[in-house]
């Protein structure tokens, strides 16, 4: 699965004044390129103002070509400013309060979510190269698409849970409808970025683990930092699936807000990479990071649930349903092992944890737990 804009999906906007003259780059990020000629080289951290060694540009310059004429009244650079700043406001807030704050009687929590969607849509206005250029991080059609796809993915999810709330009046538990809903729609989803793999997919390479690093990069460090971008993705689709959360929507809403981070810090960095402000390193660096916030949400989750009285809140821990909580925290890691280590296919993961999720949350008293 591919998780991967921000303002910067200007990535895919021509070359800007700052960069006039450079010929390399542009014949080597133009829409209309295939395949890249030869690889070039990447900036050092000696030569930050070098772009390929070839055009000397400063760094205010190279902030500068983030504005280009595609972008009219630099309407995409505000949506994506805003969504930036959104992310460190909730963010922040989970760090010092435990809480996002999302609550469905605010009409906030409602619109945000579509902001950032209509970013991602956004990226239609730049022009994108219908094949990546392999020596760098640089956005491309299908990284494009999969973009808008995901991130409609995890708005999909929220804006399910606020229509349709996981718990029913009467119920201390999830109901089953809700997780088949969001099986469905996560599958949907799904679906289509494979049909949009099918169409654009370049040399069978991946959207994400796929991605060029810097020349020297280790193996073993690549070879690690893949295997952790795939636990990842696994980890984030189960969530999208199975997570419970509470009556409020924490963790529901929470864990489908904190998964477009990474999906879009990938066109963010890859357009400061396209800019020569970060080499494609560093792009692997900062989004690891992004993945890595994602666990946040399982950790507030498992926190909240173990201090909270189940008389209080339905995933409160009372000393019955304390087996029945670990066993869905095994969910997730035998879903990556399934999924990873076995091959099964996706869907049969995403249908079997879904099974064990309503299994667990409509008859823990059945099965003992």
């Amino acid at each position: 699965h591919c998780s991967h804009g921000f303002f910067v999906m200007g990535v895919a906007s021509a070359s800007s004044g700052a960069h006039e003259g450079c010929e390399n780059f542009e014949k080597a990020t133009s829409a209309d390129s295939k395949y890249e000629k030869k690889p070039e080289k990447l900036p050092s951290a000696n030569e930050q103002q070098t772009i390929f060694g070839i055009c000397r540009v400063s760094t205010s310059s190279k902030i500068a070509s983030l504005f280009t004429n595609h972008d009219f009244m630099n309407a995409h650079k505000i949506l994506g400013i805003f969504c930036l700043a959104h992310y460190v406001v909730r963010f922040a807030w989970l760090i010092v309060y435990g809480d996002m704050f999302f609550r469905p009687e605010s009409w906030f929590t409602w619109i945000l979510p579509a902001v950032h969607v209509l970013l991602s849509s956004s990226s239609f206005i730049f022009p994108v190269p219908l094949h990546r250029f392999g020596a760098k991080p640089i956005i491309w059609r299908e990284l494009q698409l999969h973009n808008i796809v995901f991130t409609s993915r995890s708005a999909a999810i929220f804006y399910l849970q606020l229509a349709r709330p996981c718990y029913s009046d009467t119920s201390r538990e999830c109901v089953p409808e809700h997780f088949v809903t969001r099986l469905l729609v996560v599958m949907l989803f799904h679906y289509v970025a494979d049909r949009i793999t099918d169409r654009y997919q370049d040399r069978g390479r991946t959207t994400t683990r796929d991605i060029p690093w810097d020349q020297g990069t280790p193996e073993w460090l690549t070879r690690r930092v893949k295997t952790y971008y795939a636990v990842c993705q696994v980890i984030a689709v189960c969530a999208l699936v199975c997570q419970q959360g509470s009556r409020t929507g924490q963790g529901v809403l929470e864990g489908s807000f904190a998964i477009m981070l990474p999906i879009q810090m990938s066109t963010f960095l890859m357009t400061l990479v396209r800019k020569g402000i970060l080499t494609g390193t560093q792009w692997h660096l900062w989004y690891a990071v992004s993945l890595g916030l994602i666990y946040l949400i399982p950790i507030t989750e498992s926190i909240r649930s173990l201090t909270t009285p189940a008389a209080v809140s339905p995933t409160g821990m009372g000393p019955r349903s304390t087996a029945a909580f670990v066993a869905k925290l095994l969910i997730a890691p035998a879903s990556c092992v399934l999924r990873l280590a076995f091959g099964v296919d996706k869907n049969a993961v995403m249908a079997l944890s879904s099974g064990c999720t309503i299994l667990l949350a409509s008859g823990p008293q059945v099965l003992g737990l």
